[in-house]
């Protein structure tokens, strides 16, 4: 039996502009200045502070980035599906693999990750959300991919790991799980094509009949 993970954002909903719009939404609140979309969109992947930390730099003090961190998120969740979509492809894939065992696997915080998607009519094609708080650990760290594997009785050469981050690809990898990189994502192709995905693909609806 396989396993199917799917990151989030950027994998089955194209969620960019929200973030996006919310990020520079608590930039103007706490006295920055707005930053280009394509900037910001290139860091999401590994939550708010992560992300913030790495716009603004390694030495910008605690204060700030949970400051900023919490007026994303206040923000955030007034405008959570404002422009998210489900990505084309995603509704025929899951339906395609319906007898396959699925499993979300985000660095979204758990809350949000529900929201979205009861909001985009996801819930019922998987059998778990796992948000940032599921584990001890997060992508890209091995323990998220072992521990749904270790629950669901799957050896992890058995899983699949499919996202459009490095840090999804680092995951699976560090696990033993087949890789799949999803290069319609957040994350530029060829950038994604140097983790050495085992398979790469270009829609979501490519994925039908390659497991």
């Amino acid at each position: 039996m396989k396993l199917l993970i799917f990151d989030l954002d950027g994998t089955l909903i194209d969620s960019r502009q929200d973030i996006v719009l919310s990020v520079n939404r608590a930039f103007l609140k706490n006295g920055f200045p707005e930053m280009e979309h394509a900037l910001i969109g290139g860091e999401i992947g590994r939550g708010s502070e992560y992300l913030f930390r790495r716009l603004l730099g390694g030495d910008t003090s605690t204060e700030v980035i949970q400051s900023l961190s919490s007026r994303f998120r206040e923000y955030y969740w007034r405008h959570l599906v404002d422009h998210t979509y489900v990505y084309p492809g995603v509704r025929e894939t899951l339906a395609y693999y319906a007898e396959t065992p699925k499993v979300i696997v985000t660095n979204k915080t758990q809350v949000l990750a529900d929201r979205i998607v009861d909001e985009l009519r996801l819930r019922e094609n998987f059998e778990a959300v796992f948000g940032f708080e599921a584990f001890s650990t997060q992508k890209p760290d091995s323990g998220p991919v072992s521990e749904v594997c270790r629950r669901w009785k799957i050896e992890t050469r058995d899983a699949i790991m499919i996202g459009d981050s490095v840090f999804d690809l680092m995951a699976g990898k560090a696990a033993g799980a087949r890789t799949v990189g999803a290069l319609y994502g957040f994350t530029q192709a060829e950038v994604l094509k140097r983790y050495e995905p085992d398979d790469c693909v270009e829609s979501a609806d490519q994925l039908m009949g390659l497991f």
